[in-house]
């Protein structure tokens, strides 16, 4: 990680604070945890950038999410900042106090999703339809063609939710697994969010129902993509630096 895009990160705490530790927190990739040294003493903040595996788009994607989550109050971590920095997008949130992964807490989970999925979108660029989770792959095709294990309870779900109508589009976090999920119920990593048009009638639509974009063909965010993201779900301009508290 460059010294210009971790003096920025360290802005967004506050303008005289500086990164005293960096960590990854994905296979010795990003993103990354970042201990900042600020004038309130010792802060925590979530660091993203593209890797090879995260591109542009979806850092982009994220930024979009966080401030959709904000402003309707869903438990998600907070946007600092958002920039373009050498032609890269880069963001700070604030970090969820916690602990994720295996065994999920299903109640909370549930809780999650169903206050994510309260909220309805009109169809846009920056949050197109999804019809499946996971746009890039087809789990239920997989698992039709024999390519994947099924069970009987997946066979049911897929039929049930094959049969069923469109219903209204609603706001989806894309990836929800233990990993993405705090125990008290935070959803994180919002890299993958998209808006999908829900099935009526279907037990299972909120399984079902958990998307992610698929990444758009350019390779990265220019910085005038980022004042159409934000100002269309916000009214906020996150063009030109941090947003602090």
């Amino acid at each position: 990680m460059g010294k210009e895009t971790l003096a920025w990160a360290a802005t967004c705490v506050d303008r005289a604070a500086r990164v005293v530790g960096v960590l990854t927190l994905h296979s010795g990739e990003g993103p990354w945890l970042l201990r900042v040294s600020a004038r309130a003493g010792l802060v925590e903040v979530v660091l993203r950038a593209p890797t090879p595996r995260i591109d542009g788009d979806m850092i982009a994607t994220n930024v979009a999410a966080l401030l959709m989550a904000e402003r309707h109050s869903l438990p998600a971590p907070r946007l600092l900042g958002a920039s373009v920095i050498a032609g890269v997008p880069v963001s700070v949130e604030t970090v969820v106090a916690g602990s994720s992964g295996w065994p999920a807490p299903i109640g909370a989970a549930g809780a999650a999703i169903a206050r994510v999925h309260r909220i309805s979108l009109t169809p846009s660029d920056d949050l197109p339809p999804r019809t499946r989770p996971i746009a890039v792959d087809d789990f239920a095709l997989e698992r039709r063609s024999g390519r994947m294990p099924t069970t009987p309870l997946l066979a049911r779900a897929d039929e049930l939710i094959s049969g069923a109508p469109d219903g209204p589009s609603v706001f989806v976090h894309g990836d929800v697994w233990p990993g993405n999920l705090m125990a008290n119920g935070t959803l994180i990593d919002w890299s993958a969010r998209s808006r999908s048009r829900a099935k009526a009638s279907s037990p299972v639509r909120r399984c079902r129902r958990e998307t992610t974009a698929a990444t758009r063909t350019c390779g990265g965010v220019r910085r005038t993509h980022w004042s159409p993201v934000a100002t269309s779900l916000c009214g906020r301009q996150l063009t030109r630096g941090c947003r602090t508290w």
